[in-house]
């Protein structure tokens, strides 16, 4: 029986370990000592001498018993040290595999969720070039759902849903300048635009929309801060109350768009055309407006405060 058998049948069986020993402590206490005194020729003993050397062999035996008790305590100590030991290297092992197996767990668990976004993220692209206008809305809310949901997509989504307004505009035709009220994108154009200008987004990233057929898009309050919407038509567009810090407007048609309230603070609209926008209480501090045309539109209270290139714009009130 190996020592740890052994330590783990006494700490199993505390009360007949006990027993066991002390009936063998006192069965050698009783019968050693004789035999002892027998061997070295006490057997001739009487009396008061025989007593006498039982005694002192008993108290021989009994520190021989004191010593190999002391020997079993420092057994037991180091036992249980060993067997302390042992539970903690095992806890240990135990408490690793836990990790282990939570890691596992966590990977398998993002695999498919993976999974199920390149599934919904292909199912919603392929839904984008369908014929049904109802179906193309249903790819372009799930890419916006997957976008919230999966925060690395975002990017990519965003790309998609720009170069979908790009090219699902650019084969429009364009408002002439005479229109009064050209005809706005179609349905689904107007929700993808709604899902990248939404004030609150996840969209961290540009939106580039350049050359995109914008005539009569309602964009108001839109969000295009920094946006590309380089040589875009966004004739009659209304763009009241739009955020367009920082956005790039190089070549934009704005003919008889309204502005109002809009905030285009260092936007870039070198060579844009605002014939006959509204542009009233807009804000233009150190906006760009080199070689703009800008002949009959209204800047009443718009703020041109730094605004550069003033001395190249045409009909500048």
């Amino acid at each position: 029986m190996t020592s740890s058998r052994v330590w783990g049948f006494m700490k199993a069986h505390p009360i007949a370990t006990a027993i066991a020993l002390t009936t063998a402590a006192v069965a050698i206490l009783v019968s050693v000592p004789l035999v002892l005194v027998d061997i070295s020729g006490g057997g001739r003993l009487k009396g008061k001498d025989l007593a006498d050397a039982v005694a002192n062999e008993r108290r021989t035996v009994l520190a021989t018993l004191a010593g190999i008790a002391a020997a079993i305590g420092l057994f037991y100590t180091a036992m249980r040290h060993h067997l302390d030991r042992e539970n903690h290297t095992l806890a240990l092992e135990n408490h690793k595999l836990a990790l282990e197996s939570a890691q596992l767990d966590r990977e398998s668990a993002q695999l498919g969720r993976d999974s199920n976004v390149t599934e919904r993220y292909t199912r919603a692209v392929e839904q984008l070039g369908h014929t049904s206008i109802a179906i193309r809305l249903g790819g372009l809310y799930s890419l916006d759902r997957i976008a919230v949901d999966s925060e690395r997509d975002r990017d990519t989504i965003l790309e998609v849903i720009c170069a979908f307004v790009r090219d699902r505009t650019r084969a429009r035709p364009s408002a002439t300048p005479e229109t009064d009220a050209p005809t706005a994108p179609e349905t689904d154009v107007a929700a993808a635009l709604s899902l990248l200008t939404r004030p609150k987004s996840w969209i961290n990233s540009t939106v580039d929309i350049n050359g995109a057929n914008l005539t009569g898009a309602n964009l108001f309050r839109a969000n295009l801060t920094r946006a590309n919407l380089g040589g875009a038509n966004l004739g009659g567009a209304n763009l009241t109350r739009a955020n367009l810090t920082g956005a790039y407007l190089g070549g934009v048609t704005l003919t008889r768009a309204k502005l109002t309230g809009a905030n285009l603070t260092g936007a870039y609209l070198g060579g844009v055309t605002l014939t006959r926008a509204k542009l009233t209480g807009a804000d233009l501090t150190n906006a760009f407006l080199t070689n703009a045309d800008l002949t009959g539109a209204d800047f009443t209270n718009a703020d041109l405060n730094g605004a550069v290139g003033l001395d190249t714009v045409v009909g500048l009130p």
